[in-house]
């Protein structure tokens, strides 16, 4: 079924029924998730990418752009129809911003717009006028393309079900292609951001593909824990959040969620990696303490800037001290506090990390 995109407070009133619901939900997430497949929209053929297509690769097809605010919208790539949603508010403009949100592993591109923290980029679109995208990845168990226990082909090895083999870079780079041409948003403000798998992917495509993207914002994930990365020629400014605490992306790398999803460097490895990558220098702010808005959450928040040195691009370090696995949000209630933090950890209350990084892209891109 189709769920609603509107921006809505999450079990603020809600009854004790759904609240069990929310349960259920994020047990979903964290040990397999709920198949609940919605129908694709009647499919067309695609117009032609804005950007040279591999003679290899197939163009694929795909729907009209929705004239409402949602659509899912099938393409086919290699022998796998892929499916992604489209969010255009009634405030975007022409030439656009583009944001593409990449949903972590065993969840899906419906419950990436619909859950706390995340569905924070929802609102934001509507106040900041910008299309967003959210595409969906494979279940790496069945091949599923269309269901809600998904994953993104991160890089990490080996994978719990051995390395995927999934193109998701050519997947989701088709499918911005597909919003320039049909929703004319500006190639020059395409940013990617993702949290968990999803981040882990935003990583991939800023280091394979990163003329496709303006900035990238990637929350409580870390790089694979692999020696033959390699960097690219053409360094995109990032925003890197990770959490102290975090119990299934650890802070000192290893095993992810202490089961066989492959392993990850540690936190300071990856900023390393990633403040040479970029050619990045400290600012002269050094690290910026944020305002404790909610001191009994019991995380704080923290910054780092890089400027770009010659040749380089920005880097955000952002800090969660005491928090989980999460990105940090203003909406998140007590009930879902309870109901969640055993399973990823604290939760950040004190700001929202989608205004965040939607901020950092703004900076890096005016």
């Amino acid at each position: 079924m189709t769920e609603s995109r509107e921006n809505r407070r999450l079990l603020s009133n809600r009854t004790a029924i759904a609240a069990l619901v929310v349960v259920l939900a994020l047990i979903a997430a964290a040990c397999g998730g709920v198949r609940d497949r919605a129908q694709p929209v009647e499919t067309t053929q695609a117009p032609p990418t804005t950007q040279p297509t591999d003679p290899a690769q197939p163009t694929g097809s795909t729907t009209a752009a929705p004239n409402g605010e949602t659509g899912e919208i099938t393409m086919t790539v290699g022998d796998l129809e892929r499916v992604f949603t489209v969010i255009r508010p009634d405030s975007v403009g022409p030439n656009a911003p583009l944001v593409v949100l990449l949903h972590g592993g065993t969840r899906s591109m419906r419950l990436v717009l619909d859950r706390a923290g995340t569905v924070d980029w929802v609102a934001l679109a509507k106040t900041e006028g910008f299309v967003l995208v959210a595409p969906n990845g494979v279940n790496p168990d069945t091949g599923d393309t269309l269901g809600d226990r998904q994953h993104w082909n991160d890089l990490r090895s080996p994978f719990r079900v051995g390395d995927s083999e999934v193109d998701d870079v050519t997947f989701i780079n088709r499918v911005v292609d597909w919003v320039i041409v049909n929703h004319g948003v500006d190639p020059d403000r395409v940013f990617v951001t993702g949290l968990s798998n999803g981040g882990m992917m935003t990583q991939r495509l800023l280091i394979e593909t990163p003329e496709v993207y303006a900035a990238g914002a990637a929350f409580i994930a870390s790089n694979p824990d692999r020696t033959d990365l390699v960097r690219p020629t053409t360094p995109t400014p990032l925003l890197l959040a990770s959490a102290t605490d975090d119990p299934l992306v650890p802070w000192d790398g290893g095993n992810v969620a202490t089961r066989n999803r492959g392993t990850v460097a540690s936190v300071a490895e990856t900023r390393e990696w990633w403040i040479e990558t970029n050619r990045a220098v400290p600012d002269s702010r050094g690290v910026i303490q944020l305002e404790d808005t909610d001191p009994s959450d019991g995380c704080t928040l923290t910054t780092q800037g890089y400027d770009a040195g010659p040749g380089g691009a920005e880097l955000l370090i952002l800090t969660m001290e005491g928090g989980g696995h999460s990105m940090p949000s203003t909406n998140y209630t007590r009930v879902i506090e309870a109901l969640i933090e055993p399973l990823v950890g604290p939760l950040c209350r004190d700001a929202d990390g989608a205004r965040i990084a939607w901020d950092f892209f703004l900076s890096v891109s005016s």
